[in-house]
């Protein structure tokens, strides 16, 4: 019989290793801000983020952001300092290195949560584009867990895509999210963002879902789909199945049948669920 006082220690000595290592873990470096450390003649308005400055081009920010352009043909028009708010300072330095031409610095996954929200807010529609073309290109990669990301991964790919409205990242994801365990532990819609994903969206997964279900039980049963039932995706296969067993066709007419009501039953307690 184990000692549940050892037991005990054991669990607060792992508990402590590990805040230790979270804890000693290397932070990840601040991007190089050196460019805009200090004024040049090629920068004319300061923008001060969590109280340190950043020395930039009024012009060259106007023609990257229609955002920039509106503050400072606005509130800003004769300022020379400008105040972001409710920014980190390492956030907006890594922005502005993806938006400046000298540097254009590149998508990566470590940052794209970082750059994509702020794109989407001052409007640098070219920065949105990469941010999408980044994880596209992912999905195309040998390189298995990038192709094929794990579940939560993925739906936080397709919850940004359908919050920047990033269509072509959208159905890809769900083309993915299609396979994927729905329920259990790991299965998609365990994970918070799935359930901020719209109804819309969410009805889309599962009739995806539910047409694969479809396929191998029409093919067994060897006819042809009647026209109403072509848009349908038949739900509970499985039930319909054993009520009826092996299909044949003297049966497959009832079955296809009792597929539809199946399908329009589902289709209803689904659309009340995700009002």
């Amino acid at each position: 019989m184990s000692n549940p006082t050892s037991s005990t220690a054991a669990k607060a000595l792992v508990d402590s290793a590990t805040v230790f290592i979270e804890e000693t873990k290397p932070a990840s470096p601040a991007p190089d801000d050196s460019m805009f450390s200090t004024p040049s003649s090629l920068t004319d308005v300061v923008l001060v983020v969590e109280g340190k400055k950043l020395h930039v081009s009024k012009a060259l920010l106007c023609l990257t952001s229609p955002a920039f352009l509106k503050m400072f043909e606005g509130d800003f028009k004769n300022k020379t300092e400008v105040p972001i708010a409710d920014k980190k300072y390492a956030d907006f330095v890594e922005f502005l290195l993806c938006v400046h031409p000298s540097t254009c610095k590149p998508v990566q996954r470590k940052t794209l949560d970082i750059v994509l929200p702020l794109a989407d807010e001052y409007e640098v529609e070219s920065l949105v584009q990469r941010c999408e073309q980044f994880v596209l290109t992912m999905f195309l990669l040998k390189d298995d867990e990038q192709s094929n990301p794990a579940n939560e991964e993925l739906v936080h790919f397709s919850y940004l895509a359908e919050k920047y409205k990033l269509t072509s990242l959208l159905d890809k994801c769900l083309e993915k999210l299609k396979y994927r365990t729905y329920d259990g532990n790991r299965g998609v819609r365990k994970f918070p963002e799935f359930q901020r994903l719209s109804s819309d969206t969410k009805l889309r997964v599962m009739s995806e879902r539910l047409i694969l279900m479809e396929r191998p039980v029409v093919n067994m049963l060897g006819v042809h789909i009647p026209v109403p039932f072509k848009n349908s995706p038949y739900p509970n296969v499985a039930k319909s199945i054993y009520k009826y067993g092996s299909p044949s066709p003297k049966n497959a007419e009832s079955l296809l049948s009792e597929l539809a009501k199946s399908i329009d039953q589902l289709k209803r307690m689904f659309v009340h669920n995700f009002k």
